[in-house]
């Protein structure tokens, strides 16, 4: 019965310094939360982690062992909105972490006060982190080869408009354009953010560079420094100089689909394997059953 107390002892300090913690944060990060999705229910408690983490940002914003992680954040939103959605991300974690923690403290305090409770649900707390933040490079790789899955398309049909007599930018406007309603692709959802930036003012060259960046892909800058090195000349100079790039391009989307393809193989193993067993069983549960 003492245990159990203190678990709960434990429970209601780690209850206490939210509360606390958050009433103390809340208004203080509001540009920052502003931007997270307001559909997740955990927005309402960010300020409690953002105040923690605020702590030892400067350690999370250096450390190499997130330098991952900051690279897939920095791929998925661009530099601009890279910082605020990295606060958001680690501020997300800490909170699932500390409420986790509390959970893990209040299943001992309400079963039989065993350690083993607590440690195993403190594993789960310790998995969940680990978890979000594969889940977050993992949809980075994906933004990264559906762009070098879709540039030599883009390119091979810049290629044609130009030798019809397009400029450039309207060449890449078209392109764009007959996306229409389906504008989901990452590659089609930048490129439409650049021309938009050019219509908001910003020169040709300055919105391609910021496509670039924002797409954070080395196939991305090699299709800009290609068009920027090249558009002035035009003819058949620009022609060539695409028609080099989309072997290369074409290229690398190969070894792109040859490495999905074996991850798809390797996923299907597992349920393969689980087929085998299902079957062994039917075929050989009878025969066993017949012998015995």
């Amino acid at each position: 019965m003492l245990g159990q107390w203190l678990w709960f002892a434990a429970f209601a300090v780690m209850l206490v310094i939210f509360i606390a913690g958050h009433m103390q944060a809340k208004g203080k990060h509001n540009e920052i939360i502003s931007q997270a999705d307001p559909s997740n229910k955990l927005t309402s408690c960010l300020p409690f982690a953002l105040h923690l983490t605020g702590k030892f940002q400067r350690t999370l914003d250096t450390h190499p062992i997130f330098v991952s992680l900051r690279q897939a954040i920095f791929q998925l939103y661009g530099p601009q909105a890279f910082y605020v959605r990295y606060r958001l991300f680690v501020g997300e974690v800490m909170l699932i972490a500390y409420i986790g923690t509390m959970t893990a403290l209040l299943l001992p305090a309400i079963t039989d006060g065993s350690p083993v409770n607590f440690a195993g649900a403190l594993m789960l707390v310790l998995i969940l982190p680990l978890v979000k933040s594969k889940e977050m490079i993992n949809k980075s790789v994906q933004k990264q080869q559906d762009i070098q899955m879709e540039l030599p398309e883009l390119l091979s049909k810049l290629s044609l408009l130009v030798q019809a007599g397009e400029t450039v930018q309207k060449a890449l406007s078209i392109c764009v354009q007959r996306k229409g309603e389906h504008l989901s692709h990452p590659l089609y959802i930048e490129l439409n953010r650049m021309l938009k930036d050019v219509q908001n003012g910003y020169s040709f060259a300055q919105a391609l560079e910021q496509f670039s960046k924002r797409c954070a892909v080395q196939e991305a800058a090699m299709f800009t420094t290609t068009i920027l090195m090249n558009q002035k000349r035009g003819g058949s100079s620009f022609v060539l100089a695409m028609e080099d790039l989309g072997r290369q391009l074409w290229d690398k989307r190969k070894s792109v689909a040859r490495k999905r393809g074996e991850e798809a193989s390797t996923k299907l193993i597992f349920p393969m394997m689980l087929m085998f067993l299902v079957v062994l069983a039917v075929v050989g549960g009878p025969a066993l059953m017949m012998m015995g």
